[in-house]
């Protein structure tokens, strides 16, 4: 009882019982900027890594099954805790999950069996990191000029990744994998501060089950429950597919770290642009990004050069651009009175998003060994997240 009561204070302390030196979400920014890092040096390369080390795609598929099995699992019962802790204790789980799997991938290289335990971690990052963060972005974003703020958001992430790639593929080069995962464990760490030196730490209600379910199933939220699943299976396709096939066209995960670096930095000014048109024309941007997307998916499978892997890989992330920025202003703004039970819809909706696409391009591989059809899969998750250009809110 004494050490329920105990903890109970603990955890209700404020701040680490200071006064918050930065106003908002500021914290939740800086953390944010040191995560981008850390997954910029090393996330593009986790699907190589486990290709590597298992010598076969099907396992990798289906380590990632596995994962998004655990979240769709774990969701709910984790938004009990994120309602009973709050965020900054929340974020803060999630971000030690995170260093958690990656030191699991360093044990990989010598026990490969860690790798179904950094599952399991990877697994926590969502629920505990990522549902909170969109709740506290929900929460205190001013929706005057929501695109607007969406956009230096993701131009400082941008600034911040920029490089990343390039350097993890240096490391990679040249001391190998194991040293990666440790500089991403460092940067990680130390983005645990300043989660707890702004003034946000609000305490949302946990989602109401039966909420959720008529949300998903309900004809009015249709579009955007389409759209998250499309997010789910591109991530897939390009989180996962296009840094293998990219790799096994060039060999050199240097190149495909520069490649990275090159879009991500191409972009950076569109952002700008975007973030500021985004509001009324939210949907006519992400229509005009959805088409320009689905052509790229249709047609790069059949160019393996330096030069047009990079040239495909730039028109995709600034076509992208006109199809993320505005997709968030609209799932913000729908968000904005309900919030817990919407980003619950969209976490749900992208977990099974990924399934679908890691079955199909499962399938595909196994039976087809294509990667224009698998890439064709790229092309139908774009045109599924642009059905949410049909939602009646804008």
């Amino acid at each position: 009882m004494i050490f329920e009561n105990t903890s109970q204070k603990f955890l209700n302390m404020p701040h680490w019982g200071y006064k918050p030196v930065f106003k908002g979400l500021t914290g939740i920014y800086f953390n944010a900027s040191f995560r981008v890092l850390a997954i910029g040096m090393s996330g593009l390369f986790i699907p190589l890594f486990l290709l590597e080390l298992t010598k076969d795609l099907s396992i990798v598929f289906l380590f990632y099954l596995v994962t998004q099995l655990i979240q769709l699992a774990l969701i709910f019962p984790l938004n009990k805790l994120v309602s009973k802790i709050g965020p900054d204790w929340s974020m803060a789980l999630g971000t030690i999950a995170e260093i958690i799997f990656l030191i699991c991938l360093f044990f990989s290289s010598y026990y490969p069996t860690f790798i179904w335990l950094a599952s399991f971690f990877a697994a926590l990052v969502v629920p505990l990191y990522w549902f909170p963060y969109h709740l506290a972005f929900t929460s205190e974003c001013d929706h005057k000029n929501l695109g607007k703020q969406i956009g230096i958001i993701s131009s400082i992430n941008r600034i911040v990744g920029a490089f990343a790639p390039f350097l993890g593929g240096l490391i990679i080069t040249g001391w190998g994998y194991s040293p990666l995962w440790l500089f991403a464990v460092a940067i990680m760490l130390l983005s645990i501060i300043p989660l707890f030196v702004d003034q946000y730490d609000k305490k949302e209600k946990p989602a109401k089950l039966k909420n959720v379910i008529n949300g998903l199933k309900g004809e009015k939220f249709r579009p955007f429950t389409i759209s998250f699943v499309g997010v789910g299976i591109e991530a897939v396709i390009y989180g996962i597919l296009w840094p293998i096939f990219v790799f096994l066209s060039l060999k050199r995960l240097d190149l495909l770290g520069a490649i990275s670096c090159i879009t991500l930095l191409t972009s950076l000014l569109l952002v700008f642009w975007i973030g500021k048109k985004s509001g009324k024309n939210s949907k006519k941007l992400i229509n005009f990004g959805v088409k320009i997307s689905s052509l790229n998916w249709l047609i790069k499978a059949f160019f393996t050069s330096a030069l047009w892997l990079t040239i495909f890989d730039v028109v995709y992330k600034m076509a992208s651009v006109f199809v993320w920025i505005p997709f968030d202003v609209l799932v913000y703004k729908k968000a904005k009175n309900n919030p817990v039970e919407v980003i619950m819809i969209r976490e749900i909706s992208i977990r099974i998003g990924i399934l679908v696409g890691i079955i199909l391009s499962w399938l595909v591989y196994e039976f087809l060994q294509s990667w224009t059809l698998t890439f064709a899969i790229g092309s139908l998750s774009m045109i599924l997240i642009g059905k949410i250009s049909e939602t009646s809110s804008d």
